[in-house]
């Protein structure tokens, strides 16, 4: 994994706020993928960092190939995830 991308996970672990990035992974046949990795602070009543909730998700048909630059008929990107990091 990029060393830049590690060090923006640690700095919102860190500072108690949210990263939204991609992730280059590995299946367990070593078949490379996209992941989406969110990750959110949970926090008490006095805004107090208490845990975190993360979320992984397989993007990559949905931002590789044709997708990743294809328009709806309504203008909008045929992809409409978007992300702190590409």
């Amino acid at each position: 994994m990029d060393q830049k991308v590690v060090d923006k996970i640690h700095h919102a672990v860190k500072t108690g706020t949210s990263y939204c990035g991609r992730l280059y992974n590995y299946q367990k046949d070593g078949t490379p993928f996209w992941n989406l990795l969110t990750i959110s602070p949970i926090k008490d009543d006095n805004g107090k960092t208490i845990k975190f909730i993360g979320m992984q998700l397989e993007v990559s048909k949905y931002t590789e190939g044709v997708n990743d630059k294809q328009l709806r008929p309504n203008g909008l990107p045929k992809s409409l995830i978007r992300y702190d990091d590409k």
